[in-house]
Parts: structure tokens; sequence; C-alpha cells
């Protein structure tokens, strides 16, 4: 950190001189042009303008498709490269493309927001995205993959407690809209990192905000595959019964009740991030370690105890573990919310910088 006095230069211009070491290293030279951009704490940002026109570049990746030898390989490097910010992606082949990779590329397309077919040949298919960041502010994007994950969890575990196997099946199928979000969510992230000018258009001031959502976002992914999870538990504790049900409704009682208080705990925790709330934060921790996380263990002693049929035993027991997971995941996204709600001065907490 350097510090430069203000100049007076005519009768009401004030200039700074610019150290020479960040002109050296930007290439800066007489005649070029700089954006100023003013952060939300009052702070003004000096950005070269060839910076900011980067973003008109087009990214390019070309896949080969003779090394994607394996089941999936291609379909794995075409979201790869999505997520890193390619605008074109060209799959292409020395002969004629297989039909397996022309159908891996069709199905990854349908689960990828902003992409498309543009062009396919004998030889060559090439996809191009065409994302508008500034269409996508990244809380609503987070708060979007929050809903389709939370809601999927609530309803995984509503299909066991109301017996409702078709309900499961219907949680399994929204899997891949979660995967959705939360691979533009990584996108848009990663694009910040290289772009700062994409971070201000997704609504991110602090880069250090841009690791935090991104542990965020695979935690809310995760906790879509753990709805899954439980979905699938769901239908095999069917398979396990002639009855199509668990007989201790008790016990059922018990884990519809623990479901509300995890799905409350789970809005809790988001909305506490999203608007900063401290004393939010703070009472999503204490129902976890208090209510919900007590409630887990009792619940798992009594399946134990209690169901005698072992097959539903186990599968009944994985759901309950699968629904502390859930909890865990709340707890960590609150405490997120309190280191960052700390980084700045508040009624709670004054922030002082420099020597004592």
């Amino acid at each position: 950190m350097e510090s430069r006095k203000i100049q007076k230069v005519g009768y009401s211009s004030l200039a700074v001189s610019l150290p020479h070491s960040w002109i050296e290293e930007v290439g800066l030279k007489k005649g070029d042009e700089v954006i100023f951009i003013r952060d939300e704490g009052g702070g003004l940002r000096i950005i070269p303008s060839r910076l900011v026109k980067r973003e008109e570049a087009t990214k390019e990746a070309i896949i080969n498709a003779v090394v994607c030898d394996e089941p999936g390989m291609l379909e794995r490097a075409i979201v790869g490269n999505y997520v890193l910010g390619r605008d074109v992606i060209r799959i292409v082949a020395p002969g004629r493309i297989k039909p397996s990779h022309v159908e891996e590329a069709r199905r990854v397309v349908k689960r990828l927001i902003g992409i498309g077919i543009v062009e396919e040949t004998p030889t060559q298919i090439i996809l191009q995205c065409a994302i508008d960041p500034s269409r996508f502010p990244i809380n609503t994007v987070m708060r979007r993959l929050y809903v389709i994950s939370s809601l999927m969890y609530k309803e995984a575990v509503q299909a066991l407690t109301d017996y409702n196997y078709d309900l499961a099946i219907e949680v399994m199928s929204r899997e891949d809209e979660a995967d959705m979000m939360y691979w533009l969510t990584l996108r848009l992230l990663l694009s910040a990192i290289s772009d700062r000018s994409i971070a201000d258009k997704i609504g991110i001031r602090d880069p250090r905000h841009i690791a935090g959502n991104r542990a965020i976002a695979q935690r809310l992914e995760h906790m879509a595959d753990l709805a899954y999870n439980i979905a699938e538990d769901c239908k095999k504790i069917r398979e396990c019964s002639t009855k199509d049900k668990v007989d201790d409704k008790l016990l059922i009682d018990k884990i519809s009740s623990l479901n509300e208080q995890i799905y409350d705990l789970t809005h809790k925790a988001i909305e506490s991030l999203l608007t900063g709330d401290v004393k939010l934060a703070n009472s999503s921790i204490n129902l976890y370690k208090k209510t919900v996380r007590p409630s887990i263990e009792t619940l798992i002693e009594e399946i134990i105890a209690k169901v005698t049929n072992s097959c539903i035993a186990v599968f009944l027991s994985d759901v309950v573990w699968n629904m502390r997971r859930v909890a865990d995941i709340c707890k960590e996204i609150a405490e997120v919310a309190i280191n960052r709600a700390l980084e700045k001065s508040s009624k709670l907490c004054e922030i002082y910088e420099g020597s004592f």
C-alpha cells in the first residue's frame, strides 16, 4: 500500500499521479484511457479500458473427441469448459464423430443454461454459450439454487413420512435442475476471478466473497444430492416392506417434525447470509446445536432399537443420517454469514485498522 498527495491543476481540478510500477504492470502509456468505478464504500477503482474490453473477446475451447474414450468423459469436458467461462466449445474428430459422442453432447446441452448447438457436421460439433452476466446477479442465482435444493430435501423426507413414493421419484428427477444452477453459479464466480468487470455485473464488491460463494454453492448442490439419496432410500424402504410403510407411527411423526425443523433451518441460514443478519445466523447455529442435532442422535438410537425389519432399519437410518448432513450444511452457511458480517463495522463490532 502506498499513498500520494492530491495536487491542484488549474483553477478547480485536482489530480494524483499513478504509481510507476502499476503503469508498467498493466502496460499504460500516454494517450491510453482508464475507467473509474466507484465502490459502495466510497472508494474509486481505476481500470485500463482495454482490460474492460477483454470481455468482448471470445473464449474458445477445442475438445478432441477421440481422447474421450470412456463413458461420460466428453460430457465432463463440456461441463468443465462451460464452468471455466468458454463461449465456444468445438468438439472435433479426424474422422466421423461417434454417435455416442453426438448423443452425449446433445444430452449435456440440455443441462446447461445459456448454451446450445449452433453447428453439427460429421467431423465437428460447435456449442455456443451466450450468457450476459448482468442478467444473473449472484445472490439471485444462489437463492434459486437454495430454493431448488431445500425443497428437494423437504419433499424427499415428506415422501417417506406420507408414504408418497411418486413424490420420491419427482424429487429425484429435479436433481438436474440443481446441477444447472450450480454450474451456472460456478461459471459466474470463476469468470469474476479473471475479469473484475464481471464481478461488478453480478454484484460482487469484495473479491473475498468469490471463494465464499463458491463454497456455499457447493454445499447447496450437495444438499440436492442428499435429497436425492433420501428419495432413493424411500424407494428402497418400499421394496423392503410388503406394507409399503414403516409400522411405528410415532417414529415417523418424529421424523416429520425433524424435517420441518431442518427445513426451517435451511431458510434461516441462507437468509442470514444474504441479508447479513448476525442474530439470525446465531439463532440458526443454536437451533442446530440445542435441538436438531440431539433429536437426530435420539432418532438413530430409536430406529436401531425399535425397527425390527433390518432392511428398513438400514435405509431409515441412512435417511436420518442424510438429514443430519443437511443440518450440518445449514450450520456451516450460518457460520459463513457471521464471518462475512464481521468484515465491516456495525453496531455489533467496530473495526479499526492501523497502528495502535
